[in-house]
């Protein structure tokens, strides 16, 4: 699952198939120096938004660096996906600073679909789906 909070730098989201796609993120570790980069790969198993059977597949490991590095190391992964047959155009999301602009423009994305939940069902979706996590 990907940590949405004022450390996130940019989300990207790619339709690779017809059956499947792509979602990334990464988030800031180290100013500058160190950063999280969370993906996955979704299968569809069904056209449900919620409470879908889809199976999802999560990566996740570290990038070194500087933010501006981190950025361009997106650009040839995105566009090697992209020409493996990807049937969409890639999306990316870029937090220029203004967490809140972020979030906005991150639920306008047309790939997201947003369901309120209490504080008590997010930590059981979370902990269903990876284990165990806290909201916090």
């Amino acid at each position: 699952m990907i940590k949405f909070d004022e450390k996130i730098v940019g989300v990207w989201y790619l339709q690779t198939t017809e059956t499947q796609d792509w979602l990334c993120a990464i988030r800031e570790i180290e100013p500058d120096q160190k950063y999280e980069l969370t993906h996955r790969f979704r299968y569809y198993k069904d056209d449900k938004a919620f409470d879908s059977k889809d199976k999802k597949n999560w990566y996740r490991g570290t990038i070194t660096g500087t933010r501006h590095y981190v950025l361009e190391v997106m650009k040839p992964l995105v566009q090697d996906l992209k020409e493996l047959g990807a049937v969409g155009e890639p999306y990316e999301l870029i937090n220029n600073g203004d967490y809140d602009d972020f979030l906005r423009r991150f639920q306008d994305a047309p790939f997201v679909y947003a369901k309120q939940v209490s504080k008590e069902e997010a930590e059981k979706m979370m902990e269903e789906e990876h284990g165990s996590a806290k909201v916090g």
